[in-house]
């Protein structure tokens, strides 16, 4: 029996139908089959009906039916015809590519939208991505569990405890989040603007927050397919919410440091080693560390060290590879630290793993096991040394990018190239005048006939 929704496209087509389950049942669900080389999907679509009431859903226009006409018809048009226009036309219609297309473009709610993207991402073994849009999730569950409270004492409690217990992960003191459905109508500039406040009052950086807020942004736009929300409905830009950007914070140190730290003699060897992990980041470019560690020998060529990096890979745009020269340290570090059999891995951290994207979670679990402890390491190196107490492997990457564009002035369409940046945006974030070169600058304003030593002794 022909439907209201019958619909084909050469080999597929799509139609809406009573299905029922079991003989001498009155009332049975409404679905959507797909049908393709004989063989058929059924998508549920929450409603059920009798057979008379079916029959009047198909052929009668009842003022009772029009919402549920509305929605069957909203679905159809805007995701399910879509779906199938777009796997057929590309010649990759498949059952299975339907339900992997409707995942990702499902529009009923923001939790369909979220855990569409963390599968689709955990299923490209892109680990990191997947934990950012868990993270994201879950701090958008939190508010929307703090949103139902009613008195203000719930709400100030509800944050307090959030703030104490949010980063416990086991043990009976883990915070509960409730599963709380949250449609797209819902996502206003005011729901944003009240969320960010949320975050910001139970601990969240500026910084937090806008790697939150970005996120969120990149689920809503559905890169991949039709945006959730669209015109007048979408809140992110200009006059409606605007994502707050932190100033970055100044984790550089001065070059003279640096030599401080490659001349330093710790009593503890593994103190040395991580002290030689950050000078081969340094002088290697600023090295990201997991590009350090992914490094092999086959990757030397002609004194350079030529990669790609991780994260271009990752991000699949166009493939620019980096080439760092071999200095003096970074050889020394080399024949101290690395494989002596001198193939696979220069480094021996990922030895027996091979570098492929079903590897990725291990691989980042043991990179992230070893940056913990050398970066506790460093931080007893800063404490001998007198250098900022939150010293990380980081500092070296931004260290030598600081340099370079604040002392030694180079061009950063250069910085760039030697970085690995993917644009001269990112770059431009490390343009930092460290403390020194800025009262070098000023001074510089300063009457040179005049003496202010004596004025300057003074000075705290």
């Amino acid at each position: 029996m022909a439907t209201i929704f019958d619909y084909s496209n050469r080999d597929v087509s799509v139609t809406l139908i009573r299905k029922v389950r079991n003989m001498g049942d009155e009332i049975a669900p409404i679905f959507w089959r797909v049908t393709y080389n004989r063989k058929r999907k059924y998508l549920k679509t929450g409603f059920s009906f009798s057979i008379d009431e079916w029959d009047d859903f198909l052929n009668r226009k009842l003022l009772k039916h029009k919402d549920k006409k509305d929605t069957l018809r909203n679905y159809f048009d805007n995701v399910l015809r879509k779906a199938v226009d777009k796997l057929v036309e590309s010649g990759n219609f498949s059952l299975e590519a339907l339900s992997m297309e409707l995942d990702k473009g499902d529009t009923k709610s923001v939790n369909d939208a979220f855990k569409a993207k963390i599968k689709e991402m955990g299923g490209k073994y892109a680990i990191g991505g997947t934990e950012v849009y868990k993270g994201t999730y879950k701090a958008l569950l939190a508010f929307a569990n703090y949103k139902k409270l009613k008195n203000r004492d719930a709400k100030d409690k509800y944050i307090q405890n959030y703030r104490e217990r949010k980063r416990i992960t086991t043990g009976d003191n883990v915070f509960k989040i409730d599963e709380v459905k949250i449609s797209w109508p819902e996502i206003t500039v005011q729901f944003l603007n009240d969320w960010e406040t949320f975050l910001l009052e139970s601990g969240s950086s500026i910084s937090t927050v806008a790697i939150r807020m970005r996120t969120f942004r990149t689920l809503t736009n559905n890169m991949n397919g039709t945006p959730y929300l669209s015109g007048a409905q979408y809140p992110f830009g200009r006059g409606r919410y605007v994502i707050q950007e932190d100033a970055p914070r100044e984790t550089f140190i001065k070059l003279s440091d640096v030599w401080r730290m490659e001349d330093y003699v710790p009593k503890n060897e593994a103190v040395k080693f991580s002290i030689d992990m950050f000078t081969f980041q340094f002088y290697g470019s600023g090295l990201n560390f997991k590009d350090l560690c992914l490094l092999r020998y086959e990757n030397i060529e002609n004194g350079e060290v030529r990669f790609t990096r991780e994260k271009a890979v990752r991000r699949g745009r166009r493939i620019e590879h980096t080439k760092i020269p071999l200095l003096p340290p970074m050889m020394d570090i080399i024949n101290r630290w690395g494989n002596k059999d001198m193939s696979g891995y220069i480094f021996p951290f990922l030895n027996g793993i091979e570098p492929k994207k079903k590897n990725e979670a291990e691989i980042k679990q043991k990179v992230s096991e070893l940056l913990r402890t050398i970066n506790i390491n460093l931080k007893t190196v800063a404490r001998e040394l007198n250098l900022p107490s939150d010293l990380s492997t980081n500092f070296a990457r931004h260290s030598y990018m600081t340099h370079m564009i604040s002392e030694e002035y180079l061009n950063e369409i250069i910085i760039k190239q030697m970085v690995g940046h993917s644009t001269r945006d990112v770059t431009s974030k490390y343009n930092t005048l460290t403390p020194d070169k800025r009262r070098e600058i000023n001074s510089r304003l300063l009457n040179p006939e005049k003496d202010y030593s004596k004025v300057m002794s003074s000075v705290i």
